[in-house]
């Protein structure tokens, strides 16, 4: 039979009220930073821009943080911005998004949110570092591959042939998957550059695989033109 002595009690009541005012911190870090969903206004830019607005513990949280960072960088208000508010918003999400990583490396949607914010500070040597770590971190995961080749493509230039590999692995996930050709098929129509680098891809890849893309392209690129022809009407 086992004694517990006074001075033990004590510790484990002292080490249970640790705990519990642990959680209660942990509780209302999270309450405090939910945030809704929705359009970026300049209150939320100048939150951002002023490191007052930080996410809490939790990885959904986080991915909050994340996101609104990315349409604050990006979205047309934030565009309207004078330049110096952009790039403390910027240099604000790059740095939050960078302390991510440091507690999580493989967080791989952080990695790309620092990318975005490398290039909105014209800060090339960040870009190319964050989107390789994102590349490298998440690439299986079709949904940051997507916004991934957003980025990607209009700055082609700024990837050495690694980077390039690591973008074609990207458009070969999402030709691969009926979500990704979803993706991609709209940009495929569109976009003449574009079109043509996928088309450099599709001869690699399974011809079932390829057929049903260029059937999704064919009808969106039919859906395109009508709607084209009724605006001009």
């Amino acid at each position: 039979m086992s004694i517990t002595l006074p001075n033990e009690r004590m510790l484990i009541v002292a080490l249970g009220l640790c705990l519990s005012v642990l959680g209660i911190f942990a509780l209302l870090s999270e309450t405090s930073q939910r945030r809704p969903v929705g359009a970026i206004d300049t209150d939320r830019l100048a939150a951002i821009a002023s490191n007052t607005d930080r996410p809490g513990l939790s990885t959904a949280s986080q991915l909050g943080f994340l996101f609104e960072c990315r349409r604050a960088m990006t979205s047309i208000v934030g565009r309207a911005q004078p330049s110096s508010l952009r790039d403390e918003v910027s240099r604000s999400c790059l740095n939050s998004a960078l302390e991510m990583t440091t507690r999580s490396p493989t967080f791989s949607v952080a990695w790309l949110t620092a990318a975005v914010a490398a290039v909105q500070l014209r800060d090339w040597p960040a870009f190319e570092r964050s989107i390789e770590k994102s590349y490298i971190t998440g690439a299986n995961e079709q949904w940051v591959a997507e916004l991934r080749v957003d980025l990607v493509s209009d700055h082609r230039d700024r990837l050495d042939e690694a980077l390039l590999s690591a973008h074609r692995a990207d458009l070969i996930l999402l030709l691969s998957h009926d979500r990704g050709r979803q993706f991609l098929a709209d940009r495929y129509v569109a976009l003449t550059a574009f079109r043509d680098e996928i088309d450099t891809i599709l001869p690699s890849l399974d011809e079932s695989v390829s057929r049903r893309f260029l059937n999704l392209a064919e009808r969106r690129e039919v859906r395109r033109q009508r709607q084209i022809d009724a605006q001009t009407r």
